[in-house]
């Protein structure tokens, strides 16, 4: 049955994971501390899945960056539904980052489920546009809120799920504003919160037009203002794949979206508007 993101009411709710099945493809990113401690540093999206069970994911830059520093002992994990139940997690480590050279807010990670410690759900890609978003048009983002757990060897965190409705208010080619980094972005009434970072932002064809950035609430009555880096950004990375000959070889994003690859059978959101709201309609299987 599908299962329908209802914004009648509200512009932000929660959204049921094991019922919508959306934790095949949109995950949190998790980081384990040298003292055994977790916590949710951010959401990533699955772009493609392939044969060796590599699996893409996108993700906010700044939400991985600090991997990079030397000497920083942090095991980052996606958590995936178990194959035999959706209702149990799984870790599984991230192998690889890919964080562009320039200062665009995006960057790619990649897992192999077959290292997983447990047979885990194959990734739902979603489906993906390299277009800018249109100033006025209706957006939904998704991501995961902060959760954390102080207790050393702690094995459960707290899988809630936002969706925040917003409107595309402003365009950025090469710059958002004059204090942050350069980069191609976009501006939204949406309400994104913490660790929500890197989640996808779909437009009103169903795909995946932007990655969320930051976000800022404003005053009672005020519209919260939301960030988004343009999926496009995404073309300057590169990443190593296991080829279908078992080789690791390099391949650009923009290769692997020319050929298809990218999210060519990525599941899209149908939306359904009213003069009470929208609704948005995700297809389980």
């Amino acid at each position: 049955m599908p299962y329908e993101f209802n914004f009648d009411e509200s512009t932000f709710i929660s959204v049921d994971v094991v019922a919508s099945g959306m934790g095949r493809a949109v995950v949190p990113l998790i980081f384990r501390n040298t003292d055994g401690t977790v916590h949710n540093q951010g959401t990533a999206f699955c772009l493609a899945g392939f044969q060796s069970g590599e699996a893409l994911f996108a993700t906010a830059r700044h939400v991985v960056a600090e991997l990079d520093e030397p000497d920083l002992a942090i095991e980052p994990f996606v958590l995936l539904p178990r194959a035999d139940s959706p209702n149990a997690l799984v870790g599984v480590r991230v192998r690889q980052i890919a964080i562009a050279e320039t200062h665009s807010d995006v960057a790619l990670v990649i897992v192999n489920i077959n290292e997983a410690d447990f047979p885990v759900a194959v990734p739902k890609t979603l489906s993906l546009t390299f277009g800018p978003p249109k100033l006025g048009q209706n957006t939904m983002a998704l991501g995961y809120g902060h959760a954390d757990k102080k207790v050393p060897g702690a094995v459960s965190l707290s899988y809630n799920l936002s969706a925040s409705r917003g409107e595309v208010t402003k365009l950025y080619d090469q710059h958002r504003d004059k204090i942050l980094v350069n980069f191609p972005a976009f501006e939204t009434t949406g309400l994104y919160k913490p660790s929500m970072s890197g989640g996808p932002i779909i437009d009103t064809d169903g795909a995946v037009v932007g990655l969320i950035t930051t976000g800022f609430e404003t005053g009672d009555g005020e519209t919260p203002i939301g960030h988004g880096a343009c999926t496009g950004a995404l073309a300057e990375l590169k990443v190593e794949l296991t080829t279908d000959q078992g080789v690791v070889a390099e391949f650009p994003i923009s290769r692997l979206a020319e050929i298809g690859v990218l999210g060519s059978d990525g599941t899209k959101l149908s939306l359904h508007r009213s003069d009470d709201g929208v609704q948005l309609v995700w297809p389980t299987e």
